[in-house]
């Protein structure tokens, strides 16, 4: 009785697939065919092995590449394998191997081959294979209790993180033209200006020049060093200081004058 295996070598854009009767004597004759990876592609790849009567499909675990092609024939290749009259208990099957159990020799990487070897090796039990938990397609009922109760408690999280917001807006209402001119920079937003704001007030009068209010925030030596060598630096404070105050660090890349980020300081000491 004829026992089809299908061997599929997983590359990111394309599938080499072989199909090979594992049960007649002498030396297996193997069909191969070429298959994308899109979605269009995976569910022909499954009508295809259907048609060819295949029983188990052996694959690497070829990086991540090798996730959406199991998904798609656990989806629609395998079920119709296990309805199939005279499925057998092997029937379906989807041994996944670890991509170092099949390694050919050094400089012999070639699709198909790879896929024949594959398909070999497991006839011959030689590949190492690996453990795929299926797939719960059952919420326990204990779950199913507590998933509404804490999609009920999240109106109640977000409730006063809005009023916070509120409060920081009414308090910042008087400063409102400088809130609106700091999130236009690039990068920075309202959020980001009303921290700014907050730690070195509306008008940055705690500091004496836009030297020191850039200094402060880890850029000026960065402009000075740009000046210098003639390409954009961002030191670590600055980065730091950037992800305080939800700002890009691209924001930060001065070009060889600095004049981008000089700009924003003096635009707002000038406020």
């Amino acid at each position: 009785m004829a026992y089809r295996i299908a061997g599929i070598d997983v590359h990111k854009k394309m599938l080499a697939v072989v199909v090979a009767d594992v049960e007649v004597e002498g030396e297996s004759e193997f069909a191969g065919q070429r298959f994308g990876s899109h979605p269009e592609e995976l569910r022909r790849l499954s009508a295809w092995l259907s048609q060819q009567g295949v029983e188990e499909v052996v694959m690497a675990s070829t990086a991540q590449y090798w996730q959406p092609v199991w998904g798609a024939l656990e989806r629609s290749w395998k079920p119709v394998c296990h309805r199939r009259e005279g499925a057998g208990g092997m029937s379906g099957g989807l041994p996944l191997a670890q991509a170092q159990s099949n390694r050919g020799r050094k400089g012999g990487k070639k699709d198909f081959p790879d896929a024949e070897r594959l398909l070999k090796r497991l006839v011959a039990q030689e590949l190492i294979l690996s453990f795929v938990p299926e797939a719960c397609t059952e919420l326990h009922p204990v779950y199913r209790r507590l998933l509404p109760m804490a999609l009920q408690e999240l109106p109640f999280l977000a409730q006063p993180r809005d009023q916070r917001e509120q409060e920081i807006a009414a308090l910042l209402r008087q400063h409102e033209d400088a809130v609106q001119r700091l999130a236009e920079v690039p990068g920075w937003g309202v959020d980001s200006a009303q921290q700014i704001i907050a730690e070195g007030g509306a008008t940055a009068a705690t500091f004496a020049s836009a030297k020191n209010l850039a200094s402060w925030v880890g850029a000026y030596r960065a402009m000075r060093r740009a000046r210098q060598s003639r390409r954009a630096i961002v030191p670590r404070k600055a980065v730091a200081i950037c992800g305080a105050f939800s700002i890009k660090p691209a924001t930060l890349r001065s070009e060889p004058q600095g004049v981008f980020f000089r700009w924003c300081i003096v635009g707002w000491c000038r406020a």
